[in-house]
């Protein structure tokens, strides 16, 4: 069963990021929490989301990001308890 846990028992400001498709594979996860400042931007969170699991990739021109169940670009500033969904990039013929 993958991880689905949001435990955030210090006092920092988090994000949750929502996987969907083969991005929850790699990770083991649904969903993950991600501490944030005031200046944290969803550019900053692609640069988490790839170090943490090398294996994600994300074409930051072909995938698609929301904040909040909105598309957004990379410099929207997140603030707390927002919600990031990440959808892998689907190709077809």
């Amino acid at each position: 069963m993958r991880n689905t846990a949001n435990n955030n028992m210090d006092n920092k400001t988090y994000i949750t990021i929502e996987f969907f498709g083969m991005h929850g594979v790699i990770a083991d996860a649904e969903r993950i929490q991600m501490p944030i400042t005031d200046k944290t931007t969803v550019a900053d969170t692609i640069e988490y989301i790839i170090k943490k699991y090398p294996g994600i990739t994300i074409d930051k021109g072909s995938s698609v990001i929301a904040v909040n169940h909105e598309i957004v670009t990379s410099l929207k500033v997140l603030r707390a308890n927002d919600i990031v969904s990440l959808f892998p990039h689907i190709g077809g013929g």
